[in-house]
């Protein structure tokens, strides 16, 4: 039976892309001397295909972005010390992330979260969608100096839980660090759809919104 479910962050409850439409938004404004000229819809569409998914070296495009667009020499670092100074306190929550998350509480389950990424740039999300509360374990990888896909940070956090692998099931939309990772450690993985990436090959569900998953869970278990 299905005891504990695990979450990951940036793409399954934090609609990243949203984030990024609504920070630049701010950035534009804020660094009006020097982006007054650009072309604001497409500058937008630049930068979101450039961060692939937030993948990409935050220097190096903005780099890019200075030079196609004949910036001002240095306006590239005023960009990328702006991204990481307020990009982190912009936090979408993807519909009913709250809803869902209480819901599952409600079922009786144990929740934890997985991310990758910085404790300073993680954390500041983690706080601003208000969600620490539904979670009885958090494990960000630069604390924990161990990252998706690799077992060793699924095992804590099961650990932590007090849940063997085959009691929990993990929730992401990265095929190989969330689903790949999860399964290869013997935990059940449901796939949050994300057109960035290509479905995963073996998967035990697939949704759409998080407010499918209590019905899936409960069909898991």
């Amino acid at each position: 039976m299905l005891q504990a479910v695990l979450f990951d962050l940036d793409g399954t409850l934090l609609d990243r892309l949203s984030c990024l439409r609504v920070y630049l938004y701010g950035q534009v404004e804020r660094l009006a001397n020097d982006l007054h000229a650009l072309p604001f819809g497409e500058y937008m569409e630049i930068v979101i295909e450039l961060d692939a998914h937030g993948h990409a070296d935050k220097g190096e495009l903005f780099r890019r972005i200075e030079r196609d667009f004949a910036l001002s020499p240095g306006t590239w670092q005023r960009l990328l010390d702006d991204f990481l100074t307020y990009f982190p306190h912009v936090c979408v929550p993807f519909p009913k992330t709250h809803q869902t998350l209480t819901t599952l509480r409600q079922q009786g389950l144990k929740m934890g979260l997985i991310t990758n990424g910085a404790v300073d740039s993680q954390q500041p999300k983690i706080d601003g969608l208000g969600i620490a509360r539904y979670f009885d374990t958090v494990l960000i990888s630069e604390a924990e100096g161990v990252a998706k896909p690799d077992a060793e940070i699924f095992r804590r956090a099961t650990d932590n839980l007090d849940v063997s692998p085959d009691q929990a099931v993990m929730v992401g939309d990265n095929p190989e660090a969330d689903i790949r990772g999860a399964k290869s450690f013997g935990m059940k993985a449901i796939w949050k759809r994300d057109e960035y990436w290509e479905a995963p090959e073996i998967v035990d569900a697939v949704i759409d919104d998080l407010d499918e998953l209590p019905s899936i869970i409960r069909n898991l278990a």
